[in-house]
């Protein structure tokens, strides 16, 4: 990731949002994390959803709501519209962020008319979402980000991918009671390692700060990733934050 592509105001309450995910304690707190993340991005509504892996989606429901809509949140839960939900289907098979316009042309054969017409009538157009499913840990979670106006883009969604894995520990250990202080085991080299990529460092750039090679700085990355039961980079920088492990 690379961080010079964001304004210092951005930097600042990305840190600052950082740092108030490791201390979390109640849904309330993770409200207003989403809540900061929604304002950063310029989206009008914001919820996010945790649960315990499973391939049924209508298992997949600890909902934490932000601001979204109640009457539409109502209709969407009893329609069971997350069943065919577009945005959902594809969160819950893949870890990282969506750009809802990218998905609905993936979808375009079979989005459902019904779900996008009740959308619109609460002015749930566009939007931009992220999330962590880790079939490790049988950990899934999502947020999302919607507006009236396309104004969601490859920044915005940048912003996100950052977030949304530090609000994921967040929800996993306040709505999912996972514990903390799991006594990761990590040597000084991959504690080194984790720094930097806190910092945003690519494997190339770590293997010329290290004195190592870019194939040894990868195959540490990959070693820590499953160390902390990470499903990329940025779940392992959020859990290793989360865990006191980055010096």
């Amino acid at each position: 990731m690379i961080y010079s592509q964001f304004s210092k105001h951005e930097l600042v309450v990305i840190l600052e949002t950082i740092q108030a995910a490791t201390r979390c304690q109640t849904e309330d707190d993770i409200k207003a994390l989403i809540k900061r993340t929604k304002e950063i991005i310029g989206a009008n509504y914001s919820v996010g959803g945790a649960a315990g892996y499973s391939k049924n989606i209508g298992e997949l429901r600890h909902i934490v709501n932000a601001d979204y809509p109640a009457e539409y949140m109502e209709i969407y839960s009893k329609q069971k519209l997350y069943e065919k939900d577009p945005v959902i289907l594809w969160q819950f098979q893949n870890t990282g962020t969506q750009l809802w316009t990218d998905t609905y042309r993936m979808y375009k054969e079979r989005l459902p008319k019904d779900l996008i017409a009740r959308a619109a009538d609460f002015n749930i157009r566009y939007g931009v979402s992220g999330g962590v499913t880790s079939p490790m840990t049988k950990t899934a979670s999502i947020i999302n980000f919607s507006g009236k106006k396309n104004l969601f883009g490859s920044h915005q969604k940048a912003i996100v991918g950052i977030l949304v894995p530090h609000i994921h520990q967040a929800l996993m250990r306040i709505c999912m009671k996972q514990a903390r202080n799991r006594h990761y085991s990590l040597t000084v080299r991959e504690k080194e390692i984790i720094k930097w990529l806190s910092e945003g460092k690519s494997n190339w750039e770590i293997g010329t700060i290290l004195k190592i090679s870019e194939r040894t700085a990868k195959f540490h990355v990959e070693n820590i990733s499953r160390k902390l039961n990470a499903v990329n980079r940025a779940h392992a920088v959020a859990i290793a934050l989360e865990e006191n492990l980055v010096n």
